[in-house]
């Protein structure tokens, strides 16, 4: 591992280094010698901030291989040596969709050699969806510009004996300013849309446009293609440095010394994978969609900078469907999709359609060994929590938690809306706020660990948390007796890719909401509803207050897609009312 010093990038990316921060990196050095870690950032004893990580750690473009000097001592391909002889590799989803997004077999072993099991596959269509999306900045990317501009200059001083390398740098320079210039020069027409944007987030302050089903007006296609090509020429500059410096340290040309080339290798790493980014960005922008096909959702986001609007230019598959098919399904030996939430409403289909999962797909349910009858009570209000009416929601809410509370056990409280969760938590008495543990006030560890000690204890502890805590934590026993739920979670209406998939099925003339949001919002419920027994030996209860649930028709389906819970009305008061099954279905 060697350590970047920001000053050597010209400030191009990284930032320097605090004093705790260099320490942080010797101690990291010293285990690396010592045989103590294996450069893993999960394998790290404290949790690692990006910012930390980034100046230890290399992407795409930035690496030279086994032209590196540090080459033989590399934590990466140290591993991936030892990859190459294992019959069972242990990798994240996210680890697996980078690789398959590089075209497979460039991290990973070849998609055609491997046998992949997927466990929390509900989250491969999604995750799939953000690995093959792409957005830029455009005033952000403007002064990146500019600064590469004065990088190149820097540059030319430093590496002048070598001829070939200047005139690349010159042309490079051309390029980003050229580039520059393009966008300054439309971006007038993407500030236009913000007078039809709205707003996309609780404040207000920062607001989007959508284009319906992803249709850009043919205008903004020809300017997309146009700042494409711009890229494009500076990415082929770019490329051209980085191979004139890879010839210097493999070849040792004599115009630069091996180190000195090994050093700006990285720099123009950094510049060539952003021009990549842009130039996938600028394209998708720039093409039509395939008729029949799930088109691309694509937004601009306005955020105030200043006396300015920054623009954000954002395109997004709405299904990973057709990039799984592509990258995997068709390649991969065979596959295992594996969850506690594969279903939604009884059936597989909205795991097919969102994951393009093969007609020849084989399917099976395992049942439980949980004993939910006996060991878990769902109660369901009828009337008084209607979450379309936001405020009156949130009062009942407020008013209806002092007495739902179990005491001296541990109470786990998911909210939709941040903004709702904060509301809720400033509306209760102090007397019950002391005993909250509120995830926007504690990192999830250490959230778990005070709810936790709390326990023991014999007090009460109730845990205010989000989507991040519907799964993946476990509270076995008396750490979680109840788990209460706000509302039927529900995707954000203005959520750009839901909103264009949601207008694309509309067009076929199906429905959206029964099709989409309420499949959806049945396997987040059972996900939510999950956390409450953990082991065979747990029992508590499960309280959703959401009268949606006994008086809208789609309600029953979700009720029916959640495990056999006892179930019970909740009545005024927030006292449960004894009800058989078979009364509430």
């Amino acid at each position: 591992m060697r350590f970047r010093h920001a000053g050597n990038l010209y400030g191009l990316e990284l930032e320097d280094p605090t004093t705790a921060d260099k320490e942080l990196y010797q101690a990291m050095l010293d285990a690396l010698i010592d045989g103590k870690w294996k450069g893993d950032r999960d394998d790290w004893k404290t949790v690692l901030t990006d910012n930390q990580w980034r100046n230890v750690a290399v992407e795409k473009g930035q690496c030279s291989g086994n032209r590196c000097s540090n080459f033989s001592n590399c934590c990466f391909f140290r591993s991936r040596n030892n990859m190459q002889k294992a019959d069972c590799i242990v990798a994240n989803h996210d680890l697996v969709l980078a690789d398959l997004a590089l075209g497979g077999g460039v991290i990973l072993p070849p998609p055609e050699d491997c046998i992949y099991i997927f466990d929390e596959a509900h989250h491969l269509p999604l995750k799939g969806v953000s690995h093959f999306s792409h957005f830029i900045r455009l005033r952000a990317t403007m002064t990146w510009l500019d600064r590469i501009t004065a990088i190149f200059k820097g540059v030319t001083v430093e590496l002048g004996n070598d001829a070939e390398l200047v005139t690349q740098l010159d042309k490079a320079r051309k390029a980003a300013e050229q580039t520059r210039a393009v966008l300054q020069q439309h971006l007038p027409m993407f500030q236009a849309f913000s007078d039809r944007a709205e707003s996309a987030n609780a404040k207000g302050d920062v607001t989007q446009f959508t284009f319906d089903q992803g249709v850009v007006p043919d205008e903004l296609r020809e300017v997309s293609n146009n700042i494409m090509g711009e890229f494009r020429e500076l990415d082929d500059r770019l490329k051209l440095i980085a191979e004139r410096l890879k010839d210097c340290m493999e070849n040792d040309l004599g115009d630069i010394d091996r180190q000195t080339a090994e050093n700006w290798y990285p720099v123009f790493g950094i510049m060539q994978a952003r021009a990549e980014g842009g130039i996938q960005l600028w394209r998708s922008f720039a093409i039509e969609d395939h008729a029949g096909f799930a088109p691309h959702a694509r937004w601009l986001t306005y955020r105030p900078q200043g006396n300015e609007d920054e623009i954000t230019v954002s395109s997004s598959p709405v299904l990973a469907a057709d990039a799984l098919i592509e990258y995997l399904w068709q390649d991969c030996f065979a596959a295992v999709l594996t969850s506690a939430t594969l279903t939604a409403m009884g059936s597989f289909d909205f795991l097919s359609m969102r994951a393009g999962l093969h007609e020849d797909t084989f399917y099976r349910q395992i049942s439980s060994p949980f004993d939910f009858v006996n060991r878990a009570s769902l109660h369901l209000p009828k009337a008084g929590f209607d979450p379309s009416r936001t405020q009156e929601h949130t009062q009942a809410i407020i008013d209806a938690l002092p007495s739902l509370v179990d005491e001296n056990q541990g109470n786990l409280v998911l909210f939709s809306s941040r903004r709702q969760m904060q509301d809720v938590l400033q509306g209760l008495p102090e007397t019950l706020q002391f005993r909250i543990l509120s995830q926007d006030d504690h990192a999830k560890q250490e959230l778990i660990r005070l709810h936790k000690e709390r326990v023991d204890k014999g007090e009460t502890s109730i845990i205010f948390g989000l989507a991040s805590l519907t799964e993946g934590i476990d509270l076995p026993g008396g750490y979680c007796t109840h788990v209460i739920i706000a509302k039927i979670p529900f995707s954000v209406p203005n959520d750009p890719v839901e909103a264009t998939l949601g207008d694309w099925v509309k067009a076929q003339g199906r429905n959206p909401f029964m099709e989409i949001s309420v499949p959806e919002a049945s396997m987040r419920l059972i996900q939510a509803s999950g956390r409450l027994l953990r082991t065979e030996s747990d029992a508590g209860r499960i309280t959703i207050l959401d009268e949606r649930l006994l008086k809208k028709h789609y309600g029953k389906g979700i009720i029916g897609s959640l495990p056999p819970y006892r179930q019970e009305i909740l009545l005024a008061g927030s006292q449960p009312a004894a009800s058989t099954t078979e009364a509430l279905t």
